[in-house]
């Protein structure tokens, strides 16, 4: 599936935030867990990360978009994560 990570998201004003889908993915792959993540959990997010970052239309697989989605609620307040949540749909 191919998403614009460049997608930036609204404040609760209206106004446009200077932050896109790229940053709040990195961030999401980034938020603390309960317990470590494994290598290869570890390998798989920042590797992710890696890839969305600058923003950009980027393909990213199914299951990659709804990890990042699952994440979302650690880092984010729920205002963004509905947003950021609808740009991964895709």
């Amino acid at each position: 599936m191919k998403i614009n990570f460049s997608q930036t998201v609204m404040a609760p004003n209206g106004e446009e935030l200077d932050v896109n889908l790229g940053q709040i993915s990195v961030m999401a792959l980034n938020a603390p867990e309960k317990e470590p993540l494994g290598l290869d959990e570890s390998i798989r997010r920042g590797s992710l990360a890696l890839k969305v970052k600058d923003g950009g239309e980027i393909e990213i697989k199914p299951e990659d978009a709804a990890m990042i989605r699952k994440n979302l609620p650690k880092a984010w307040a729920p205002f963004i994560v509905a947003q950021a949540a609808q740009m991964l749909d895709g």
